[in-house]
């Protein structure tokens, strides 16, 4: 059911069933929302003023624990970004450097496969150098047409893009997916940029 806009607690009956609605409110903000129902007897002032009484510490405590939650979020990418940082500063091996880059941010994601494209000016095409994942073995190497699928789309129009589901999208390409047999659902895909021009994309599955 949707949330109540009046955060109020509301009392209905549907057929025989007593229902009681309360948000579960916490500054003002509501979160969510408490149903209780029963058949029969109606509820009391009793019974309304206990439930929002439960509601009001259930939303403490949700509240509590999305904001603990987000700031674990927050140190461990910012964790990320200090191992990166001194990475960058001990190697100049790029393939080393691509596969931590990738690794972390489909740790960050929670994500399933990545991969890393580079620009091959001389062939015009966008080369596959480095991929992690079930299907990594079978990406590396591949070759994508500038301008073709999400990939070509996304280094041709220097943007990221965010595709919740693939075979809705125009720009996406299931050639690849057809080639290493991997079934593409959603992805984020975003340029790699060099004082403004593209010279890649990370992809993100």
């Amino acid at each position: 059911k949707p949330l109540p806009t009046d955060p109020k607690t509301q009392i209905k009956q549907e057929g025989e069933r007593h229902q009681l609605f309360s948000p579960l409110s916490y500054a003002g903000e509501v979160i969510g929302a408490l149903e209780v129902s029963r058949p029969q007897k109606v509820f009391s002032d009793e019974d309304q003023t206990f439930v929002e009484d439960i509601c009001a510490s259930v939303a403490m405590y949700i509240k509590t624990s999305l904001t603990l939650q987000h700031q674990e979020l927050l140190l461990g990418r910012m964790h990320t970004f200090s191992k990166l940082h001194e990475s960058f500063s001990s190697t100049m091996d790029l393939g080393k450097l691509l596969k931590l880059v990738l690794h972390s941010a489909i740790d960050l994601l929670g994500a399933e496969v990545g991969s890393v494209w580079l620009m091959d000016e001389e062939a015009d095409k966008i080369h596959c150098e480095v991929a992690d994942g079930p299907t990594k073995d079978k990406v590396v190497g591949m070759d994508v047409k500038k301008g073709v699928g999400v990939i070509g789309w996304v280094v041709e129009n220097k943007k990221p893009s965010m595709i919740e589901d693939c075979s809705k999208d125009p720009r996406f390409s299931s050639l690849v997916d057809r080639k290493i047999g991997f079934v593409t659902h959603s992805m984020i895909c975003a340029p790699l940029l060099v004082q403004g021009e593209a010279i890649g994309a990370v992809q993100i599955i």
